[in-house]
């Protein structure tokens, strides 16, 4: 059986996020949140690829119960390029909501008051659109002209 390879997916900056921002009281900080599209399956997307439907859907699952339930879903500000892991030093964001609508997988991050999370807050407060790409592993296979990820955990 092939081996999984990185695959890390380039922001499409045409699916705009939305900043979200959540104060409880005065004394306590402001929360800043971003939401939006963060994968799709059944389509090709910008880089290629196409995921499948019924594995994207099971390992959002596994990722759910395994990750974002426990407090651990974090993103980093940018891919780096020879690790599916997350470099706690580089952590920007945690993912706290992810849910299937049709065949796209909605996402809600709150931003950390980590350092990256401090940048993302600035850039986001000067008005930079930013963008939200996955990073995973799996096996692409050609088919038609299209990269079909198997194996996408």
């Amino acid at each position: 059986m092939q081996p999984l390879n990185l695959l890390f997916e380039q922001p499409d900056y045409s699916q705009e996020l939305d900043v979200l921002i959540e104060e409880k009281n005065a004394k306590e900080g402001k929360n800043v949140y971003i939401s939006g599209i963060y994968m799709m399956a059944e389509s090709q997307n910008k880089n290629g690829r196409k995921y499948k439907l019924d594995e994207m859907t099971d390992e959002v699952s596994r990722y759910q119960k395994e990750f974002i339930n426990t407090g651990r879903s974090l993103g980093e500000l940018n891919h780096p390029a020879q690790s599916a892991e997350v470099d706690l030093k580089n952590a920007c964001h945690m993912v706290v909501n992810l849910e299937q609508k049709g065949t796209f997988f909605h996402g809600k991050s709150k931003i950390l008051s980590t350092p990256s999370g401090t940048i993302v807050k600035s850039l986001l407060s000067d008005g930079v659109q930013l963008g939200i790409s996955s990073r995973a592993l799996g096996r692409l296979t050609p088919k038609d002209g299209i990269n079909l990820v198997e194996g996408f955990r």
